[in-house]
C-alpha cells in the first residue's frame, strides 16, 4: 500500500556497500522515489544502489547538510525522508508514515534504536536518541554543520511511533575512529562559529557528558558496552574541546586551505594536527 502522501527517501552513501541493499529494501518499501547521493564511493555502493532501482546522483563532497539538501531538490515528491546507509526503516514505522497524514510546518521525529555490533543499546544517551528526519522541502533545510547537520526553518516537531534501526557500531573500532573524526569537525563547527573552550568545557563537560550517559541515563544497565560508551562520549568531549581550545587557529587556517572540502577532510586535517598531550585527549 502506498503512503497517504507521497514520500521521497534521500540516503548518502560513500563505500556502503556492505549496508546500502538492506536500506533500500526498507525505503522501498515505503516510497516510489529513492535518491542516493554517493560522495566518492569506490567500492559496489553505487552499483548496489542501482540495482535497488535507487536514482544515483554522483556528488563533490562540501558536506553533510549540502549532499542531504541535493538529494531533496533532486527528488520527485516534496517530502522527503533523509537516511543514512546503515539505517533501517522497521515495519511498525512503515505503516505509521503509510497512514500519516502529513501537515505542512511540520518536521516529523523518530526514535532511532542504536546497535552495538548486533546487540541493541537500550539505555545511555544512544539509548534515548530521537531524530527529526522526514520534512516537507518548502519548509526546511539542513544547515551547514560540519557534523550532527539539522534541519532548520520555521517549523513545528511531531513525534511518530515506530523504529529507525541504525547498525552504526558494526564495527566498535571503526566506530572509534569516527567519533575521532567528528570531535575534529565539531571543533572546527565551533572555530567558524568563533567559540572558544574554556576550563568549564575543557575539564567539567567531558565529565558531565559521561556520568550523564551511564548513571542518569541508565547506561549501566548495558553492562561492559553502557561502560565503553559512556568513556568513548568523555574522551569524544574532552578531545573536541582539547583540539578546539589549542588547535583554533590552525583549524582554520587548514580549512582554508586547497583541496579541503574532499570526504577525507578529516583524516587529512588529524594528521597534519600535531598530536595533543594525553593528558589533554583523554
Amino acid at each position: 500500500m502506498p503512503a497517504a502522501t507521497p514520500i521521497s527517501v534521500v540516503v548518502i552513501t560513500r563505500n556502503e556497500a556492505a549496508n546500502i541493499m538492506d536500506c533500500l529494501r526498507s525505503a522501498r518499501a515505503l516510497s516510489d522515489d529513492i535518491v542516493v547521493v554517493d560522495c566518492g564511493s569506490n567500492d559496489a555502493t553505487t552499483r548496489l544502489a542501482a540495482l535497488c532501482r535507487a536514482r544515483v546522483q554522483i556528488h563533490t563532497w562540501q558536506g553533510y547538510g549540502a549532499a542531504r539538501n541535493l538529494g531533496a531538490a533532486l527528488a520527485r515528491h516534496d517530502w522527503i525522508l533523509a537516511l543514512d546507509a546503515d539505517e533501517r526503516l522497521d515495519e511498525n514505522l512503515i505503516t505509521q508514515l503509510k497512514n500519516q497524514i502529513l501537515e505542512r510546518g511540520r518536521v516529523y521525529r523518530f526514535r532511532r534504536r542504536n546497535h552495538w555490533e548486533e546487540r541493541p543499546i537500550r539505555f545511555g544517551t544512544l539509548g534515548f536518541e530521537r531524530i527529526a528526519r522526514l520534512y516537507h522541502r518548502g519548509d526546511a533545510r539542513w544547515n551547514g554543520y560540519a557534523v550532527h547537520e539539522r534541519l532548520t526553518g520555521a517549523f513545528r516537531v511531531q513525534d511518530v511511533p515506530g523504529n529507525i534501526q541504525h547498525f552504526g557500531i558494526a564495527d566498535p573500532d571503526f566506530y572509534y575512529r569516527k567519533k575521532e573524526h567528528y570531535a575534529l569537525l565539531s571543533a572546527l563547527t565551533y572555530a567558524r562559529q568563533g567559540k572558544k573552550a574554556g576550563l568549564l568545557k575543557r575539564f567539567v563537560a567531558p565529565l558531565f557528558d559521561a556520568v550523564k550517559s551511564y548513571l542518569l541515563l541508565a547506561g549501566f544497565l548495558d553492562g561492559a558496552i553502557g561502560a565503553r560508551l559512556a568513556l568513548t562520549t568523555f574522551r569524544y568531549t574532552a578531545r573536541k574541546y582539547a583540539l578546539l581550545h589549542r588547535q583554533r587557529e590552525r583549524l582554520l587556517k587548514l580549512e582554508r586551505q586547497p583541496g579541503r572540502n574532499g570526504p577525507d577532510e578529516a583524516a587529512c586535517m588529524i594528521a597534519e594536527l600535531k598530536p595533543l598531550p594525553s593528558s589533554a585527549a583523554s
